[in-house]
């Protein structure tokens, strides 16, 4: 009996120890408030916080004094530099991270910090197809399809897209049907962010085109671009490069064929070197103009 009397007190010291306080990430506020819970992410100047008691709570993170964390968080200052550290609080309007691996923590103004745990790079997409058949003096059947893909991170740009288009007409001399389009196009496209407008660019385009008698025709280009306006339905960009557009034994033969020249017709060719406007075929709304 006397053995079971000594062995109450230690179960219950180790029993207090189990449940002890949890460990949260503290917010202080200027005018003095705290807020416990989980910091959840950080964006546009607002703070998300996680509590046990009132869930998810945003605030704006210019009424932050300091704030503490107990597991290391990625932060973001400006538009190029990330670390991953846990805070502790510091003075007014700071924090204190390490900014470099190894070195002891480093004052982080709170007002330099643009974003804290940022989401992972999604891709988005748009996948469109079209058709048109006419019937009467012409009878003519086209159909087409385009898909593209976009990953958009907070340096680069990745693009990639596909499209097909098909189409056939009624020949009223011989009464039958002949195909007058049939081409494919493919392309990948990255762009790295020098600043948060200016950008790099290289990309490579595949086309098809058998009716021009083109089995493939591979152009690769470099280049730099300025980002105009970026938004989630409508882009507007520039870009100024180059581009190498192999030479072949085929071209595109103009039809009908240009005016005769000393009663000679004179057949030609288009030239590789374009000025264009480049619609998006996936119905977003972007244009370029190369």
């Amino acid at each position: 009996m006397r053995r079971v009397v000594q062995a109450v007190p230690i179960v219950g010291v180790l029993w207090l120890a189990t449940v002890g306080p949890a460990a949260a990430d503290e917010v202080l506020f200027l005018n003095g408030d705290r807020l416990t819970g989980k910091i959840v992410q950080a964006a546009a100047g607002k703070l998300k916080i996680k509590t046990e008691t009132a869930g998810e709570v945003l605030v704006d993170l210019a009424k932050v004094r300091t704030f503490s964390t107990d597991d290391p968080i990625v932060i973001r200052l400006g538009d190029t530099t990330v670390i991953t550290s846990k805070a502790t609080a510091g003075p007014d309007g700071t924090i204190a991270a390490v900014t470099v691996p190894g070195a002891a923590p480093h004052p982080v103004a709170l007002k330099d910090v643009t974003q804290i745990n940022p989401p992972p790079p999604k891709w988005t997409g748009t996948v469109s197809a079209n058709g048109l058949v006419t019937t009467g003096n012409s009878r003519t059947t086209t159909i087409g399809i385009a898909a593209d893909a976009v990953r958009r991170a907070e340096r680069d740009r990745i693009t990639l897209g596909a499209g097909y288009l098909y189409g056939r007409q009624r020949n009223p001399s011989t009464d039958t049907d002949e195909t007058t389009v049939d081409s494919m196009f493919g392309f990948a496209k990255y762009d790295y962010f020098l600043v948060k407008k200016l950008y790099l660019y290289g990309s490579v385009r595949a086309e098809r085109d058998r009716i021009a008698d083109l089995d493939l025709r591979l152009v690769p280009s470099i280049g730099l671009g300025y980002q105009w306006f970026e938004g989630p339905t409508f882009n507007l960009s520039s870009e100024a490069g180059l581009a190498w557009m192999p030479a072949g034994p085929r071209c595109y033969r103009d039809l009908p064929p240009s005016p005769p020249v000393a009663e000679r017709p004179v057949p030609t060719c288009r030239c590789p070197w374009r000025a264009h406007r480049l619609p998006d075929v996936a119905g977003s709304r972007e244009a370029r103009a190369r």
